[in-house]
């Protein structure tokens, strides 16, 4: 629903910039998720753990209700749900290409995230202490890359333009890791994952706000299946979370795999753009470079 509602206040490079803050934070989430678990689990009983869970649902809704007025125009609301807008968005050959690259880009993300714990302590070798530094660099890069991707979209740089760039530095960062592993520098292995989280900042938002422009008038529908998307590359991904428990070549041969998909589901969604301009006239004042 946070997508949808950029979509109806908001769109083109306007809601790039948006777009990319919000997905950024976002981002954040499966980070900062597993630290604060685990000091709530270490601090209070599972019973108090459930409740703080309770409480962010409480003050989430209070929220929504207190403080987010509708946005969505008068004329285009409809009193009913009509499931046919799901079928009808994911028909369209660039939005599906986008929804890729966003399920392969969540996996190699959710690839290190669900493996980190293994991979600094058991691998590299590194205390919990450490653990939690690195991880905490990674997130706040992670937000940064956001913060400067808004910037760009506020100079009015095509998103497709900064998907591309920070593309190729997603899949080095991963070709690098693999290739650590299996030269056994298990201590350099930290370098390139903070390449390849740094980079992702640059994708994410991006990604989400070119797959939203193929998806309007539905804006709503769109982001539903590009949500199942994401959550289905990131969940499945998450499965395998013990990748690195004993070695980190599974994981680079992952991650690398990941990128590869996302770049080539990238380079089809714009050939789609390319045959019909028209799919992207909200950003047609700006070169593509793709």
């Amino acid at each position: 629903m946070s997508r949808a509602i950029i979509g109806d206040l908001a769109k083109g490079f306007g809601a790039a910039r948006t777009m990319t803050l919000m997905m950024s934070i976002t981002s954040m989430t499966p980070v900062i998720a597993p630290a604060a678990g685990a000091f709530l689990a270490g601090e209070l009983s599972w019973r108090w753990v459930l409740g703080c869970i309770a409480m962010v649902n409480v003050v989430q809704v209070i929220v929504v209700l207190v403080v987010i007025p509708e946005t969505l125009q008068a004329r285009a609301r409809r009193a009913t749900l009509r499931f046919g807008d799901l079928g009808m968005v994911a028909r369209r050959r660039a939005f599906r290409f986008y929804c890729i690259v966003q399920f392969f880009q969540t996996g190699t993300m959710m690839g290190y995230v669900s493996s980190s714990s293994f991979l600094f302590q058991d691998i590299v070798g590194v205390s919990p202490q450490v653990f939690g530094v690195l991880f905490g660099v990674n997130a706040t890069f992670l937000v940064l890359a956001g913060v400067t991707n808004s910037k760009l979209a506020g100079r009015r740089i095509h998103p497709a333009r900064t998907v591309a760039k920070a593309q190729p530095v997603i899949l080095a960062g991963s070709v690098a890791l693999l290739a650590l592993s299996l030269l056994h520098i298990h201590w350099l292995i930290p370098v390139p994952i903070f390449f390849v989280v740094a980079a992702a900042g640059f994708v994410f938002g991006n990604v989400a706000t070119l797959a939203q422009e193929q998806s309007r008038p539905v804006i709503g529908a769109g982001s539903a299946v590009f949500g199942a998307f994401n959550f289905l590359g990131g969940g499945l991904v998450a499965m395998l979370g013990g990748l690195a428990s004993e070695s980190p070549i599974p994981l680079g041969i992952l991650m690398t795999c990941c990128s590869l998909c996302s770049i080539a589901a990238f380079r089809a969604a714009r050939r789609t753009v390319a045959d019909n301009p028209a799919l992207e006239a909200a950003f047609a004042a700006a070169p593509a470079g793709l």
